[in-house]
C-alpha cells in the first residue's frame, strides 16, 4: 500500500472533518465534534492558522491526517504536539502503522512531541 503524505490543502477540510467524526465515532462520541466544515478552513487555513494539518492520499481520497500544533515548552523551548492522528476505517484494519508515516514526514521538525 502506497500513499502520498502532504501538506492539508484548504479543499481537504471537508475530508478532514469526516475524518474527525470518524473517529469519534470510534471512541463513541460522535456528539461531541460540533465543529464545521467552516471551522477548519478558518481555524487551519485562514490568516493565523491554530493548527497544521498533514494527510494521507491513497488512490485519489484522503485516508488519514495528522493533526498538529505549535507548542512551548519551558525546558527544550518550541516544540509541537501531535493532537490526533486518525486513519480510515476502510484502510485502518490493513495497516496499523499507517500513522507512523506520518510521524516520518514529521522528523523534520525540531523537538516533536508527541
Amino acid at each position: 500500500m502506497k500513499a502520498i503524505i502532504r501538506k492539508a490543502k484548504l479543499d481537504d477540510s471537508g475530508a478532514i472533518l469526516s475524518l474527525i467524526k470518524e473517529l469519534a465515532v470510534y471512541e463513541k462520541e460522535p456528539e461531541s465534534v460540533i465543529l464545521s466544515v467552516k471551522d477548519i478552513e478558518k481555524h487551519g487555513f485562514g490568516s493565523k492558522p491554530l493548527f497544521n494539518c498533514l494527510v494521507a492520499e491513497f488512490k485519489g481520497d484522503i485516508v488519514g491526517l495528522a493533526l498538529y500544533y505549535p507548542r512551548y515548552s519551558t525546558w527544550k523551548g518550541p516544540t509541537f504536539h501531535l493532537e490526533d492522528s486518525p486513519v480510515s476505517k476502510l484502510i485502518a484494519s490493513n495497516i496499523f502503522w499507517f500513522p507512523l508515516l506520518f510521524i516520518d514526514k514529521l522528523l523534520d521538525i525540531h523537538n516533536l512531541h508527541i
